[in-house]
């Protein structure tokens, strides 16, 4: 039987424990990861489309709001000009390859979450050590983005569905960095077969924390939009997500690293002296079955 009440408990009282603390090795991932792709962006072309966009806004604020063609042609060859050059390339790779780095350090705190939850302290050690299987990692996050893209051009349903089919792939692939990310694909539907409504509860229940984080970084993000300047306004919104999600964003993934090891068999941590027995990960129908299930 899944507890969810009990993973979440066990999830809570890591946040602050460890060699480092939980919440400072969220810190550590957060800085090289969200504040990395901050700031390479602000390099980038879409930094300079941001600042246009509002410049635009405030010139049709001050000409009694209307649009003319003329002023959206003018708009749009001042967006297209900022795509030009050699600099623009250069500063394009590199968010393509920030992105592929942040999926690398992603599944390293993955396994920190995991071994969290298996009762080891690993400390920052697992958040930059799994660059020697890049490119499976990589290919897995390309091939679950390109699978569920296709379901959701049936619906937007079938696309969350298939969000939730393939979460566990990153999990398995680490448990096991011999098999292919389609391994890896083929194994998460049969894992999450019958169990898609647990985990998709299980993170609905923090829905009210994740309100109260947007909150808070919309209201940061307003005092900082005050300064008149773009780049200072992001610069303060990620501020905000970092001291929000060093806490949150633990939270959340040492409980889906929790939920993960239930489905391999681990039982939920007991709560008032509560037993479950361990539950077989690849059973019952797949998605080729019953792809509701």
């Amino acid at each position: 039987m899944y507890n969810r009440a009990a993973i979440k408990k066990q999830a809570k009282g890591l946040v602050m424990t460890g060699n480092p603390a939980a919440w400072i090795v969220t810190l550590i991932y957060l800085i090289a990861t969200n504040w990395v792709v901050t700031i390479i962006s602000q390099l980038s072309p879409f930094a300079r489309v941001t600042a246009v966009m509002d410049e635009w806004v405030q010139f049709v604020g001050m000409s009694g709001g209307e649009i003319t063609e003329g002023m959206m042609n003018a708009m749009t060859q001042e967006i297209l000009s900022t795509f030009q050059g050699v600099g623009a390339s250069v500063a394009l790779l590199l968010l393509l390859l920030a992105g592929f780095y942040t999926s690398v350090v992603s599944i390293g705190y993955r396994s920190y979450c995991v071994s969290r939850m298996r009762g080891e302290d690993p400390g920052t050690q697992p958040l930059f050590s799994k660059f020697g299987m890049a490119a499976k990692v990589i290919l897995l996050d390309i091939l679950t983005f390109v699978f569920i893209y296709l379901w959701s051009m049936l619906f937007v349903i079938p696309g969350i569905v298939a969000a939730y089919r393939y979460s566990m792939a990153p999990y398995i692939l680490l448990d096991n960095p011999e098999i292919s990310p389609l391994e890896a694909i083929r194994r998460s539907k049969k894992m999450m077969a019958g169990h898609k409504g647990e985990l998709f509860v299980t993170e609905l229940s923090f829905f009210g924390w994740g309100l109260l984080a947007g909150i808070v970084e919309s209201i940061v993000g307003r005092i900082f939009s005050a300064f008149g300047s773009s780049t200072v306004t992001v610069i303060g919104e990620t501020l905000a997500s970092t001291a929000v999600g060093m806490f949150l964003t633990c939270y959340i993934m040492l409980t889906v690293a929790g939920f993960y090891n239930f489905l391999l068999g681990n039982s939920a941590p007991p709560v008032e002296e509560r037993h479950f027995e361990p539950t077989d990960p690849f059973g019952g129908k797949t998605f080729d079955d019953d792809w509701i299930k």
